[in-house]
Parts: C-alpha cells; sequence; structure tokens
C-alpha cells in the first residue's frame, strides 16, 4: 500500500462522511467512498488495498477535529462531522 493510497483513502472518507451529512455508520461510509472512487475513476488495487485500515482513517481525521463519533464501539459507532 503506498501512503497516496492511504491519503486519498482518507480524503474520500471525509468526502463520504460530508456527503452523508448524518451520522453514519463504518459500512455506509465504506459504500459511499467505494462510489466515490468508482466516479473518480480511482479503484486501485492500492486503494482496494488500503480499505482494510479505513477505519485508522477516522481516527486520523478525528484527531484532527475534522469529524467524531458517539463513543459507542463496533457496529453501534456513528461517524460525523464536526466543522
Amino acid at each position: 500500500m503506498t501512503m497516496n493510497a492511504k491519503h486519498i483513502l482518507k480524503s474520500f472518507s471525509f468526502q463520504a462522511i460530508t456527503e452523508l451529512s448524518a451520522p453514519c455508520s463504518k459500512a455506509e461510509i465504506s459504500k459511499k467512498v467505494l462510489e466515490i472512487a468508482r466516479e473518480c475513476d480511482a479503484l486501485t488495487d492500492d486503494l482496494i488495498f488500503a480499505f482494510k485500515d479505513i477505519g485508522w482513517g477516522f481516527t486520523e481525521l478525528k484527531m484532527q477535529g475534522l469529524i467524531a463519533n458517539n463513543g459507542k464501539p463496533g457496529k453501534s459507532s456513528r461517524w460525523f462531522l464536526t466543522v
């Protein structure tokens, strides 16, 4: 996995959370990220491989103060914008 794929995935994740505009689950975000990647013709092997770490991208966005979650673990967790 390249660092570029990791950054693209994080960017697509933020875009997905923005477009979904309501507290959303990791599964909902992942589906939206795939949709965005397809639309941008960016669904490369590296991006697909990076998908296993999509949750880490959420954590990085949270540490940057761009998103937050409801504090619940696992499938009960919901992510939303803070900006």
